[in-house]
């Protein structure tokens, strides 16, 4: 009975609330300076100490078209959410020792922060050169190998798993060997109508541990001797028939293809020139101020 009252209560807030903001005028939601507030006739619609809630600081929490049920459900959220965060101001007021210019000086420096983040973002969206040559991924790749080393086996190959009593097992196995064209594309076209989970991609190094999860090649005691003495390899549990190609591989600790790691290359030297193109940035603007008298430095 307590529980259903206070749901009750809860509901009832919410519904004169979101009828106060519906009905209290649109002039609420408009945007306003600072100083039409100073000496503001609003009436709050929450209370935490002295601190209050007005609809203006309700603006945007009910978006356009909602259901009444779900403009409930978001203002209660909001005000809630409001409680939570004006208690725990207020408690760590009171038992905190803090130094106001310390907290004013933390604040100013997140100002910062956000406004020269979202400056830079923008600067970097508009200016940044995002087009990478091969040869540039090659050069970058010839210079810095030796920080690409293997921390896991890969291999170019094929993979597939069928069901258990999928038709024409014969022919797929034949398939699968095969090296025509034509095969292939028989092939490709039987594994979309059967297969479980397959990747055909046979010049793609694939992680050989991510294709064999959940599979009986789990079980393989070495990993490294098994792709060294295998180049085709099937295997059966409950769930379905599993076959392997392997037509050429890399182990662990060995030098990276450049082809496994061209993403990852990509990503370095676009973050590299992200990082120069904000330096210059930066760098120019500093040069600019300094040139125009803008900035100074005053001796003691």
């Amino acid at each position: 009975m307590k529980r259903s009252l206070k749901s009750f209560k809860k509901a009832r807030f919410c519904l004169i609330l979101l009828g106060y903001l519906c009905f209290s005028g649109c002039d609420w939601f408009k945007f306003k300076q600072d100083s039409e507030f100073q000496n503001t006739t609003e009436k709050p619609v929450a209370r935490v100490y002295n601190k209050f809630l007005y609809p203006r600081d309700l603006e945007g929490v009910i978006g356009k078209n909602m259901s009444h049920q779900d403009s409930a459900k978001r203002v209660n959220n909001y005000v809630k959410n409001w409680f939570k965060k004006q208690l725990i101001i207020a408690r760590a007021e009171s038992e905190l020792a803090l130094d106001q210019s310390e907290i004013e000086r933390k604040i100013l420096d997140y100002r910062y922060a956000i406004l020269a983040h979202e400056f830079k973002k923008e600067y970097v969206n508009n200016h940044l050169d995002t087009l990478i040559s091969d040869s540039e991924i090659a050069g970058y790749y010839e210079r810095k190998k030796d920080n690409f080393v293997l921390k896991q086996n890969i291999f170019k190959g094929a993979f597939v798993k069928l069901p258990i009593n999928v038709p024409k097992i014969r022919r797929f196995r034949k398939l699968f060997r095969a090296e025509k064209p034509e095969d292939k594309e028989e092939l490709r076209s039987y594994c979309v109508q059967f297969a479980l989970n397959y990747s055909l991609e046979e010049d793609a190094w694939l992680n050989f541990d991510e294709i064999i999860i959940n599979s009986p090649l789990m079980s393989i005691p070495n990993k490294v001797q098994f792709l060294r003495n295998n180049s085709h390899y099937e295997a059966k549990d409950e769930d379905g028939i599993y076959f392997l190609k392997i037509n050429s591989y890399k182990i662990s600790d060995e030098i990276s293809p450049m082809e496994f790691v061209e993403d990852q290359i990509r990503n370095i030297i676009l973050h590299k020139r992200k990082v120069e193109l904000i330096d210059k940035l930066e760098e120019d603007i500093y040069s600019k101020a300094n040139e125009s008298n803008e900035i100074e430095i005053f001796n003691q």
